[in-house]
């Protein structure tokens, strides 16, 4: 059976209030073990303010109130400390830990690190290191597959685009970035997590300090240099499409198939399932069809990513890369195993018993409980252990199960090919593989268009 979690007892719930208004939620995990961890996690990221990569990086490179860079970094390290900050597409996630016994040394620390002496040479090493970056990303294979990938996927809404442009991180001001740091740290939703020995009245007054120093609790002015929606929009495909980037001299090409769907349901256990049997292992389908016994491919894999919150789509995503000369073999070769994969009995046993250990024996440690317990209720798990869940699913599923999963979700699915590939090679052109793999609508990308704002 799997580790045994009551989340009645796992943690306390407490409000943080300022002049008797709430600015913040605490859950608070008291251990006996020496090691604490304090997290805020911001419910704005780089969709809701495109200045806040730039805001980042600058504080990474920025002297502190009364110290410098360097010295503030010996200070981390003296009390035996790390400070992470962690900016995702729609959440930001700052993390002190270290040594429980230094936690008010790190709460100190905590709010030198976010008052920076704002120095014009410091934004301009910022501006540099980021065009010369895009510059490098432009002619880089891997960005270029994301570029495409993520243009297939998404159109304009592409991370790509939902970014400053190169003209405006030009134009980029200091004032830009105060104002950026003082709408990431608005109390709005604010979540603090900590686990650690010291006392919850210990926690809540250092965290109402940090809160009252560094917060505004004033709702801020929206930006103007944000995504209009939160979370990236998909486009949708009435038929099957191939996408081409060409870049000449290529001597592997990059093949990525992949399709979107909403989450009507909560279905993860069959879709981990399908992955396990699918590209778990070096004995699972895709890996002996399309590496062992027709060796035509450096690397592959071909899998769902089911969303880590109920707002979000399920993506399938598969990626392998192949010579240039076994191109089209390889392209066609994949588009019909994921359309018509194998029934291997014995092969769906393992997958189930590989899940079925994973759930049973992984366990979920003190310091990472309250994270897990968050991203299960982000998934709709708000009181309750998913994995006792899917443990009872999977022991149901049975072929049949698998065969309903491909018939519903891969044998009649528009997948989307992003290809690229030196379209200048004789042996292929973006015509041929098209007919070859049976598709009627291929387009041959503009690099200069897929790339958004970083051209820009």
């Amino acid at each position: 059976q799997p580790q045994k979690l009551d989340f009645k007892n796992l943690y306390q719930e407490k409000n943080i209030s300022l002049s008797k208004k709430k600015v913040a939620t605490l859950r608070y995990r008291k251990t006996e073990n020496n090691i604490f961890s304090l997290k805020y996690i911001l419910p704005r990221g780089k969709r809701d303010n495109f200045h806040y990569s730039s805001l980042v990086k600058l504080l990474e490179i920025s002297d502190k109130e009364g110290l410098t860079l360097s010295s503030f970094e010996e200070k981390l390290y003296f009390f035996g400390l790390s400070l992470e900050v962690s900016l995702m597409n729609n959440e930001t996630i700052i993390e002190l830990s270290g040594l429980t016994e230094n936690f008010l040394q790190g709460m100190d620390l905590f709010t030198r690190y976010f008052s920076p002496l704002w120095e014009e040479k410091k934004l301009k090493k910022v501006v540099e290191t980021t065009l010369k970056e895009r510059k490098i990303g432009f002619e880089n294979k891997d960005t270029m597959r994301r570029a495409m990938v993520y243009y297939s996927r998404h159109g304009e809404d592409s991370p790509f685009f939902q970014c400053l442009s190169n003209t405006e991180i030009k134009k980029m001001s200091i004032k830009n970035l105060q104002n950026s740091l003082k709408h990431l740290f608005y109390t709005e939703n604010l979540l603090i997590e900590y686990t650690g020995k010291d006392s919850l009245q210990t926690v809540i007054a250092e965290n109402t300090k940090i809160i009252a120093d560094n917060f505004s609790t004033e709702k801020q002015i929206q930006t103007s240099f944000r995504s209009k929606n939160k979370f990236p929009l998909y486009k949708k495909y009435s038929q099957p499409e191939i996408h081409f980037l060409n870049k000449k001299g290529l001597s592997q090409s990059s093949i990525s198939i992949s399709f979107v769907e909403p989450r009507k349901a909560q279905q993860e256990a069959i879709y981990s399932l399908f992955n396990e049997y699918f590209d778990g292992s070096m004995g699972s389908i895709v890996f002996e069809e399309i590496r062992s016994f027709r060796a035509l491919a450096y690397s592959v894999y071909a899998r769902f990513f089911y969303p880590d919150r109920l707002e979000d789509d399920i993506i399938f995503y598969s990626k392998m890369g192949t010579q240039v000369d076994k191109t089209i073999e390889a392209t066609d070769s994949l588009l019909s195993l994921i359309k018509n994969p194998p029934l291997v009995d014995q092969k769906l046993r393992t997958a189930k018993q590989s899940l079925k250990s994973k759930w049973t024996t992984s366990r979920v440690l003190d310091r990472n409980l309250l994270e897990t317990i968050r991203d299960w209720q982000n998934k709709g798990f708000t009181n309750q252990d998913p994995r006792k869940i899917f443990l009872k699913q999977t022991d149901q599923y049975q072929m049949q199960d698998i065969k309903k999963f491909i018939n519903e979700k891969l044998k009649n699915r528009n997948l989307i090919v992003t290809l690229l590939t030196d379209l200048e090679d004789k042996k292929i052109s973006a015509q041929k593989i098209a007919k070859t793999i049976g598709y009627k609508k291929f387009i041959v990308f503009d690099k200069e268009k897929i790339f958004g704002n970083w051209r820009k």
